[in-house]
């Protein structure tokens, strides 16, 4: 891909969890019209408030993917998908598939964090995405809620700036390089129950800080450090869980067989949200 000089600002957008909150507001109707037009305003308020000039999506169909084959367990305890959920969720994929241009990641074997990392690694080789200023946007926007995503860094750029859209966190942050390489090796003590990940059985945040406190600006020091309590709680199966983990908890800068997006222009958002309502 090459710079598009028409490019001011482009919102990547992890759409997974956008799929549950729409659907919680319209979890008591059937109505397709009005279940598009909310999940149509959501992703119009995404890219509103980013100030966006172009974005790219993504959004999975399932959650299969390679991570099952390193660890069989992977998100074992995730609850089943309510009765609305399930009504709603084709429907939505569809429309952010056809009518939106999201990608869907499950065909790469991949989950959209992994697309997200990927896209943002190739995209900050090409866009200037190091913000110069605390607080300042850059020209790439990492849109989502998921916590694994604060993983997300590139060799070229010091920081990533997101924008969390959730209703409760709603806002933006700025995450440096160092601290997201902190975060990862964080979660590999702390493991992630969300994802059936168990880290060091029994260690939580406080210690996960207090084993790491002396090397965050270390990376290979906080690796000899994770390696080191692995192999002292799980023994002779220290070695094997440890790559388990770090394997599953690895965002993939580059993907076989994954056609980088080119950014799809930003529709006029006000005409478009005003047409669908009135379809209503």
């Amino acid at each position: 891909m090459e710079r598009n000089e028409e490019v001011k600002t482009i919102t990547v957008i992890d759409a997974d969890s956008i799929l549950y909150h729409v659907a919680w507001g319209v979890k008591d109707t059937t109505n397709e019209e009005l279940g598009l037009a909310a999940l149509g305003a959501y992703v119009y308020k995404i890219l509103k408030d980013t100030d966006a000039s172009h974005y790219i999506g993504f959004v999975q169909t399932q959650s299969m993917n390679f991570r099952y084959q390193v660890y069989p367990d992977y998100k074992i305890k995730r609850p089943k998908s309510e009765e609305w959920f399930k009504f709603w969720k084709p429907i939505f994929l569809k429309n952010l598939y056809e009518q939106w241009g999201f990608i869907n990641p499950t065909e790469l074997n991949m989950e959209s964090d992994d697309c997200m990392q990927a896209t943002f690694t190739m995209l900050s080789q090409i866009y200037d995405a190091d913000p110069k200023e605390e607080g300042a946007k850059s020209e790439i926007v990492m849109a989502y809620i998921d916590k694994d995503l604060n993983n997300i860094y590139s060799p070229t750029a010091d920081a990533h700036v997101y924008y969390n859209y959730s209703t409760k966190n709603r806002g933006w942050f700025r995450v440096r390089k160092e601290r997201s390489i902190y975060f990862f090796w964080k979660q590999m003590i702390m493991g992630d129950s969300a994802d059936g990940l168990p880290g060091i059985f029994g260690k939580g945040k406080a210690y996960a800080e207090k084993m790491l406190l002396h090397n965050q600006d270390n990376p290979r020091a906080m690796f000899y450090t994770t390696y080191r309590e692995y192999l002292k709680y799980y023994k002779l199966d220290g070695r094997k869980i440890f790559c388990q983990m770090r394997d599953c908890m690895t965002l993939k800068s580059e993907i076989d067989g994954f056609e980088y997006p080119e950014p799809i222009k930003v529709p006029n958002l006000d005409e478009k949200l005003k047409a669908e309502l009135m379809s209503i």
